[in-house]
């Protein structure tokens, strides 16, 4: 009986390299459910933050976790990557900001120039990383609203949208992602295919939470003025 295990048809996808093949093994040493930080914990800063630009997002999420427990935290280092030519590197930087949540209030500026990117899946992580952060954001919220009306004034008639009415909407889009990113997730299981299921869970849970930031956000405020 022949077994075929690279598939009968030729793929579509480009093969790796022997560099590309060794760089993919490389990102993958040292994660175990067993031990998931110890090897991260004994890179030096340098490398932690080479990381945050590796073209593999859970190496990036990895670096970004071991760096928001370093003290101090590199924040200069972590700004001037939101200036890097590599969007892996401006992706990587806004993740470690998002997990060193209210200490990374001094990048604010620099996020803020990040929501105007063209690129869609950066712009959501700067405004992850400033959901993160917290109070200290607040001065970048007309920033998200009008990154919110640019992108959608094509999907309104009207003239004029309130600013609230703005983030319910943006809060019902990102409920319905994630529904979708769920029945995916189901029929990643349902074929075994843990690795696509793992990387929608982060998404998942990063969508969750910039709902539950949006709802905050848009609830109305009472007569104290909260």
């Amino acid at each position: 009986k022949k077994i075929t295990l690279t598939g009968k048809r030729p793929g579509v996808t480009p093969q790796l390299s022997a560099s590309e093949a060794e760089m993919v093994i490389a990102d993958g040493r040292g994660w175990t459910n067993k031990d998931r930080t110890s090897v991260y914990q004994r890179l030096t800063e340098a490398e932690l933050l080479s990381r945050l630009g590796s073209w593999s997002p859970t190496v990036r999420e990895r670096a970004a976790a071991e760096i928001a427990t370093r003290k101090p935290a590199p924040l200069a280092a972590l700004v001037s990557l939101l200036d890097s030519p590599s969007l892996e590197a401006k992706l990587g930087a806004c993740q470690a900001l998002e997990d060193l949540k209210t200490a990374a209030a001094p990048a604010v500026p620099q996020l803020r120039l990040a929501l105007r990117h063209s690129d869609y899946w950066l712009r959501v992580k700067a405004a992850d990383a400033l959901a993160a952060i917290g109070k200290p954001a607040l001065p970048a919220l007309p920033d998200m609203l009008e990154r919110i009306a640019r992108e959608r004034i094509e999907d309104s008639d009207a003239e004029r949208v309130p600013p609230l009415d703005m983030l319910t909407e943006l809060m019902e889009d990102n409920k319905a992602c994630a529904k979708a990113m769920r029945k995916a997730h189901g029929i990643c299981d349902d074929n075994k295919d843990v690795a696509t299921a793992s990387l929608l869970e982060i998404y998942i849970d990063e969508t969750e939470r910039r709902t539950w930031f949006l709802f905050e956000a848009s609830r109305a405020a009472d007569g104290t003025g909260h």
